[in-house]
């Protein structure tokens, strides 16, 4: 699908202006450069009663100009005003479901099963993609076929739309676009570059298993990291999603759940066997990251029993990783 034009979609709500309301993205040429055409770009967008955000998140995937689209809407069910919403823009969509289901990660992996695109993401139903961001990112994967992924950096928002703060921190070369410079720091420190408004090579995604069900919080992570193993990620010093801060918001509802989700992320990356020797090595120091991380949420929470064990945890894991490069450099040493 080539993206429609602000005309072509229904009258904004009374009051709303500037984008995705009233402006667009000028449409990009079909042919991305040397003649060829752009990949086609699957988006899915998991929702569950967000109704009060959806149709800007709608609009600002829509209006991207991009000439080869396929955008789906996985909705578990709303009882909101969602499926009015869904309906006002359904002749745009490359498809749409509003059923029960098991949760975000669930829904992005049913649309992932549905679309035919080249390169992947899921845009969360209360963000808001920037003006042209899907070009930047797509043509950055395209021109780095070694890259599993491209990254950008974040704005991010609140209820109201209105920004908060532009988190343009990047870990590529010299604060350009560029390789992360430090691969292996993303997994000791159990970080990645910002998934929303960024894309994935959609052949890998399915190859490394997709969304892990299992996880409701940290999928993003989880998927990057994972997609990692197989070939690095590069980041694009743009702009490319509003992310919004709310009171009903995942990030600020389950700040403890997120904590546990992380130590199930370093036991699931660290069993795999196609690991590098450089990435194996970090092991203890990415467990060390995710026990200071639920150490931090007990201890916020006067659950001190819980909170010492799990900093207790930490401590263990560098003390074995320190004696690890100790052992491996005398070693070296006596050959």
């Amino acid at each position: 699908m080539i993206c429609p034009c602000l005309k072509d979609l229904p009258d904004p709500p009374r009051g709303k202006i500037g984008w995705p309301w009233t402006e667009e993205t000028p449409p990009v040429s079909i042919q991305c450069w040397q003649g060829v055409e752009w990949p086609k770009v699957t988006l899915v967008t998991p929702s569950f009663n967000q109704g009060k955000y959806l149709e800007e998140t709608i609009r600002s995937a829509l209006l991207q100009g991009y000439p080869n689209l396929e955008y789906f809407i996985m909705d578990g069910g709303s009882t909101d005003e969602t499926v009015n919403i869904i309906r006002r823009y359904e002749r745009w969509l490359a498809g749409w479901v509003s059923e029960p289901d098991g949760g975000q990660s669930q829904a992005i992996n049913k649309g992932l099963a549905c679309g035919t695109g080249e390169f992947f993401n899921w845009h969360n139903a209360d963000d808001v993609l920037t003006k042209g961001s899907l070009a930047v990112t797509a043509r950055a994967l395209a021109d780095h076929a070694q890259a599993s992924a491209v990254t950008g950096y974040i704005i991010t928002i609140d209820d109201k739309s209105q920004i908060i703060s532009v988190n343009d921190g990047n870990p590529s070369i010299n604060g350009e676009n560029g390789f992360f410079y430090n691969q292996t720091k993303c997994f000791s420190a159990l970080k990645t570059g910002c998934q929303p408004g960024g894309l994935m090579r959609r052949n890998l995604v399915v190859e490394v298993g997709g969304v892990d069900e299992t996880i409701h919080y940290c999928m993003d992570v989880d998927l990057l990291l994972r997609l990692m193993v197989a070939g690095p990620a590069y980041h694009v010093h743009y702009p490319v999603v509003m992310f919004r801060i709310h009171s009903e918001s995942k990030t600020i509802a389950m700040k403890g759940s997120r904590a546990i989700e992380r130590l199930l992320i370093a036991q699931k990356l660290f069993s795999q066997k196609n690991l590098s020797s450089e990435i194996s090595e970090i092991r203890h120091l990415a467990f060390a990251t995710a026990h200071l991380s639920a150490s931090s949420y007990f201890y916020d929470w006067r659950v001190y029993g819980m909170a010492f064990y799990h900093f207790f945890m930490r401590w263990m894991h560098i003390s074995i990783h320190h004696i690890k490069k100790i052992n491996a450099y005398q070693e070296r040493k006596s050959m």
